[in-house]
């Protein structure tokens, strides 16, 4: 049996590296290297199609040599849909690991449903949707959840700056962040990206020295949340993408931590004036010990101790 996984994003690449070891001895499986990342704003990922097309024409040429018996696609939506049903006939099945987001904005653009044969989802009100209508969807808990997450932290930076690790999406959002830091007076403050110089070598480490977090959302929001910081959504997009956001926005929440638990537990700002998000982090009066009950919480509902190795059963026995 052969196996083929496919990232191009940060999550996918920290779930695959879980997975890959737990195959079992004798089934080839490899990691499709990426060479490119997506965006978030529409039109910044249309500026990368040159890069797309040319990953596009590598993945399907090696696919096409090696012939997987599986296909593993993780997250990267914006590619994989793209991807998928031109690669359909070259594989015996596809599994698709965190699929595209159709339950925030996507349901009638879904493409890829008649190509895909079972998706795997790594949150409850997911799988929800997707059974609901009829989607093959499995849950077995999140594989980068663990039963335990650090609360301890000397805390001596005011704020922790996550602003994404996408570039320009990153870029847009940091100068929006440090602007309300400014806003705020903040001298002591971190940044925690891929793009620019980090004060500390783990986001663990960034999270838990810090009082309070300011994400552009993703996991890492979420993250923040179980290591008991408190944290808000602060997020600038594009006027255009904006404007086509808020026509297609079909959830309430757009963060990962009040979609699992069905309420605003973390604020949400997008395109917010700086001055009224300065005015909320001012005003609120934050709590560790409520945002550390929130993160047991949280996991009490994604973590399971056998959530890798049933994963990978699952794949196995698509064969």
């Amino acid at each position: 049996m052969k196996i083929l996984f496919s990232t191009g994003e940060v999550l996918g690449d920290r779930v695959a590296e879980q997975l890959l070891p737990l195959f079992k001895q004798g089934i080839e499986v490899k990691k499709f290297k990426r060479k490119i990342t997506s965006e978030v704003d529409i039109f910044d990922n249309l500026l990368k199609i040159k890069d797309y097309l040319k990953h596009l024409k590598e993945i399907r040429s090696s696919i096409k040599k090696w012939k997987p018996d599986i296909f593993v696609p993780i997250a990267f939506s914006s590619f994989h849909e793209f991807l998928i049903p031109r690669i359909r006939e070259y594989v015996k099945k596809i599994v698709y690991i965190s699929p595209p987001q159709i339950w925030a904005w996507r349901e009638k653009r879904d493409g890829i449903r008649e190509y895909v044969d079972a998706y795997i989802v790594f949150y409850p009100f997911e799988y929800s949707f997707m059974k609901e209508r009829n989607y093959n969807v499995h849950y077995f808990g999140h594989p980068l959840i663990t039963p335990v997450h650090k609360f301890e932290g000397s805390r001596e930076y005011e704020v922790c700056l996550l602003p994404g690790s996408r570039y320009r999406f990153s870029r847009r959002n940091l100068l929006y962040m440090l602007n309300i830091v400014k806003e705020l007076n903040i001298k002591k403050y971190t940044i925690f990206s891929p793009f620019y110089r980090k004060d500390f070598n783990t986001l663990e480490e960034a999270i838990t020295h810090s009082k309070i977090v300011i994400s552009s959302g993703g996991f890492v929001s979420l993250e923040s949340v179980l290591h008991g910081t408190p944290t808000i959504i602060a997020i600038r997009l594009t006027s255009l993408s904006y404007k086509i956001f808020k026509r297609m926005k079909k959830t309430e929440y757009i963060s990962l931590v009040n979609n699992i638990l069905k309420k605003e537990v973390i604020k949400e700002f997008i395109n917010a004036p700086i001055k009224d998000v300065a005015s909320y982090i001012k005003n609120v009066k934050y709590e560790e010990r409520k945002f550390q009950e929130i993160s047991k919480n949280l996991i009490s509902i994604l973590y399971r101790e056998d959530t890798k190795e049933r994963i990978v059963e699952f794949i196995e026995s698509m064969a």
